[in-house]
C-alpha cells in the first residue's frame, strides 16, 4: 500500500525578542557581505577587537525640523568632509545623528554614543591640557577642563560644525528654536562614531583643532583678573596711575581675529600682548608689564613667577596663585 506522508509540523512561535537575538547572532556571524568562509572575512570587530553586531534598523517615524528621512549619500558626504573622516561603517554615523524623537526606542538614538563619546572628549581634553600646561597643578587643570568640555562650548563647537542641520529629528521637535543640549549630543555621539569606526588616534585628530583654542582661552581668562588685578595694584602704588589698555592692531578674518594689545601707566608704555580676543591680549600685556616691571619673571617653560609682592621678595609662587587684590 502505498504510504502518505505526514504533513509537516507547524512552525514553533518565536519568542517576542528571540528573532531580533537570532539576527544579531546571524548578522555577527556573516557580517554585511555574507557568510564568513575558510576564514577569509572575519566579524566586524570594535576598538578593543571585540566581534560588534550591527546595529538594526529603526522603522521610519515621520519628518522633524532637521533630517527627517534616513541619512542619503549626499547627506553622508557632506558630514565625512565636515568632519574629515570617511565612515567605514555608514550606520555609525546615522545612529549618531538620531534623536530620540526619532526613534520608537531610546536605544536606538545617539544616546548611548552620547555617553561614550562624552568620556573620549574628556580623555582627549585632559591629555591635551597636561601636554600643553606642564607648570600647573590639579586643581587649575580641573577648572579648564570643566570649561572646556562644558554644555556650552560643546554646544558652540557643534553648531559651528553645522551638526544641528543634519539631526534626524521626529515630528514633535519641528517647531520652535532647537535647545543647545541637541547640539552638544550631537558632537559628543559623533566623536564616539568616529572612535568606534577608527579608533582612538582619529577622534584625537578630529577633536584637536576644535579643543585647542578653547583650552587657550580657557587658560587665559582663568588667569586674566589675577594678572590685571595684579598690576592694577602695582601700578598705582609704584606708578602713580592706572593702567590704559589700546588696541594698537587688530588683523586676521573674522573667524580667526588676531589682536594686539598694548598697556601704559601714565608716560610709560609697556610691550604689547596678543590673543585671539581682547581678553587674551590684555591678560597678556598685563603679564608682560608686571614682568618688565620686575614683579614677575617667565621662566622658559612659560611659567609666570612671582619675585616680588608690594615692594618686597616673594614666595616663589605661580602668579596666579595670589588672590586679586591682596592685602598690602
Amino acid at each position: 500500500m502505498e504510504m502518505i506522508p505526514a504533513p509537516a509540523a507547524p512552525a514553533k512561535p518565536t519568542a517576542p525578542g528571540a528573532a531580533g537575538t537570532e539576527s544579531c547572532r546571524a548578522r555577527a556571524l556573516l557580517g554585511p557581505a555574507g557568510p564568513v568562509r575558510n576564514g577569509n572575512r572575519k566579524p566586524p570587530r570594535g576598538p578593543a577587537g571585540m566581534e560588534q553586531c550591527p546595529p538594526a534598523r529603526v522603522p521610519e517615524v515621520g519628518g522633524g525640523c532637521g533630517r527627517g528621512d534616513r541619512m542619503d549619500q549626499a547627506q553622508r558626504e557632506r558630514l565625512e568632509s565636515i568632519v574629515g573622516h570617511v565612515f567605514a561603517d555608514a550606520s555609525l554615523p546615522e545612529l549618531a545623528l538620531r534623536h530620540a524623537s526619532m526613534s520608537e526606542s531610546r536605544v536606538a538614538s545617539n544616546e548611548r554614543l552620547e555617553f561614550l563619546g562624552d568620556a573620549v572628549l574628556g580623555l582627549v581634553a585632559c591629555e591635551r591640557i597636561y601636554q600643553l600646561y606642564p607648570h600647573l597643578l590639579e586643581g587649575e587643570m580641573t577648572k579648564i577642563k570643566s570649561t572646556v568640555v562644558s554644555r556650552q562650548t560643546c554646544a558652540a563647537i557643534g553648531d559651528g560644525l553645522g551638526l544641528p542641520d543634519l539631526l534626524e529629528l521626529g515630528k514633535g521637535m519641528k517647531s520652535g528654536a532647537l535647545p543647545h543640549s541637541l547640539s552638544a549630543a550631537a558632537l559628543e555621539a559623533m566623536v564616539a562614531a568616529i572612535y568606534l569606526d577608527a579608533g582612538l588616534e582619529r577622534a584625537r585628530r578630529f577633536l584637536i583643532p576644535l579643543l585647542d583654542p578653547r583650552i587657550a582661552e580657557a587658560a587665559a581668562s582663568g588667569h586674566q583678573e589675577n594678572y590685571k588685578s595684579i598690576l592694577q595694584h602695582h601700578a598705582q602704588s609704584e606708578l602713580g596711575g592706572a593702567p590704559v589698555y589700546v588696541v594698537t592692531c587688530e588683523s586676521g578674518p573674522d573667524h580667526s581675529k588676531l589682536f594686539e594689545i598694548s598697556v601704559r601707566v601714565g608716560e610709560r608704555r609697556f610691550a604689547a600682548g596678543r590673543g585671539a580676543s581682547k581678553k587674551q591680549a590684555e591678560q597678556h600685556a598685563a603679564m608682560l608689564a608686571l614682568a618688565e616691571m620686575g614683579v614677575l619673571a617667565i621662566d622658559p617653560a612659560g611659567k609666570p613667577r612671582l619675585i616680588r609682592r608690594n615692594g618686597r621678595a616673594g614666595e616663589g609662587e605661580s602668579a596666579h596663585a595670589e588672590e586679586p587684590g591682596g592685602a598690602a
